[in-house]
C-alpha cells in the first residue's frame, strides 16, 4: 500500500454512479465527431512520444468534460477532477500499468486546440500519473462499482438485470474484484480499505430484494467475504500444493531407495551382474578372433616385387 495515500484521492468514488453514468454516455455518443478537429494533433504524434491516446480516447474525455460543465453550471470540483484524472489513467494504463500518461503535455496541446478545456485550467495541475497501488486501488473499486450499477439502480431503486444469469455474471465479477481488494485490507485501516468497506455496505442492502422476475432473492446469494476467509482460503490452496509437492517427493523416494536395496540384497543384482559379465567376456572373445585375422590382414600388408623372367 502507497504510504501516499490520502482521502481526497478517493474522494470522486462518492459521486461514482454519476460517473460511470458519464462515462456510458460518452462510450455509446454519436457525438464524437464533434471534437475531432481538436484531437488531429493525436494522429501525428512520432512513436517515440508518449502521447499514446486515442484519438478517439481524446474525443470521450472532451465530451465528458463538456458534459461535467453543461450539468456544473462550468463549475467543475475537485471529485470531477479527481475522475477526469483516474478516467484517463485508465484509458491508457488499462493493459499496462506502468506506461506513463504525459498530463501536462495532453493538457498544454489539448488547450491549445479546445476553449473549455483552456478554461479549465485545474487540468493542468489534476492531471497526473497516479501511483501504481493507488491506481490499481482505484481500479478495482471501479471494477466493483461498474458491476453494481449493472446489478441495481440506486436512483431508481430497482433491479436492472432482468435475469438470474446476467445478474450472477456481475455478482460473480464483483466477487472476484472484491477478493483482490480485501486481502489488501489486514486491519482495514487505509482509505482504500475504508473505500472498499463502503462498497461492501452498499452491496448488502439489495439482499432483501427480489429479482423483476421473481426468480431468486439476493438473500439467497452468498456474502462478500471477510479478509480471514480471503486469507485463509490463499493460505489453503498454498498448503494444499505443498501437501501435493511432499506427497510426491515421499514416494519419489520411496521408489528409489526400493530400486537401490533390490540391487543390492536380492537376486536381481546377481542376475544382472551375471548379465553384464556375459557381456563383459562376449566382447573379450571376439577381440580374440580378431586378432589372428588381423595377422592374415598383415601378409597381404608386405610389399610384393615382380620378378622379371627374361
Amino acid at each position: 500500500m502507497a504510504s501516499t495515500e490520502s482521502s481526497s484521492e478517493y474522494g470522486f468514488f462518492e459521486y461514482i454512479q454519476t460517473y460511470i453514468h458519464y462515462t456510458e454516455e460518452a462510450d455509446n455518443s454519436n457525438q464524437l465527431d464533434n471534437f475531432k478537429s481538436s484531437c488531429d494533433f493525436l494522429s501525428g504524434a512520432k512513436e517515440d512520444t508518449c502521447l499514446t491516446l486515442s484519438c478517439l480516447n481524446c474525443q470521450k474525455f472532451l465530451f465528458l468534460l463538456k458534459l461535467m460543465r453543461a450539468m456544473k453550471g462550468k463549475v467543475l470540483h475537485t471529485s470531477d477532477y479527481g475522475f477526469l484524472n483516474f478516467w484517463l489513467n485508465r484509458r491508457l494504463r488499462i493493459n499496462d500499468i506502468n506506461i506513463p500518461i504525459c498530463a501536462k503535455e495532453f493538457y498544454e496541446k489539448l488547450s491549445s486546440k479546445d476553449t473549455d478545456v483552456k478554461d479549465e485550467y485545474k487540468l493542468n495541475i489534476q492531471l497526473n500519473d497516479i501511483n501504481n497501488d493507488i491506481f490499481e486501488n482505484m481500479n478495482i473499486l471501479y471494477n466493483l462499482y461498474e458491476n453494481y450499477y449493472k446489478i441495481y439502480s440506486d436512483t431508481k431503486t430497482e433491479v436492472k438485470c432482468k435475469e438470474i444469469d446476467s445478474c450472477l455474471q456481475h455478482i460473480e465479477a464483483c466477487f472476484k474484484e472484491y477478493n483482490k481488494g480485501i486481502i489488501k485490507c489486514p486491519d482495514g485501516q487505509s482509505y482504500f480499505c475504508k473505500e472498499l468497506n463502503r462498497f461492501k455496505n452498499k452491496f448488502e442492502l439489495i439482499k432483501n430484494i427480489s429479482s423483476p422476475s421473481n426468480v431468486f432473492n439476493f438473500s439467497e446469494l452468498k456474502e462478500l467475504p471477510t479478509y480471514e476467509e480471503v486469507n485463509n482460503e490463499i493460505n489453503g490452496e498454498f498448503k494444499m500444493w505443498k501437501n501435493i509437492a511432499t506427497t510426491l517427493f515421499s514416494i519419489l523416494c520411496a521408489i528409489i531407495t526400493i530400486f537401490l536395496y533390490i540391487c543390492k540384497f536380492t537376486s536381481f543384482r546377481q542376475r544382472f551382474c551375471a548379465k553384464g559379465k556375459r557381456k563383459i567376456n562376449l566382447r573379450s572373445n571376439m577381440h580374440s578372433y580378431d586378432i589372428p585375422n588381423n595377422k592374415t590382414d598383415m601378409r597381404y600388408n608386405l610389399p610384393y616385387n615382380a620378378v622379371n623372367n627374361t
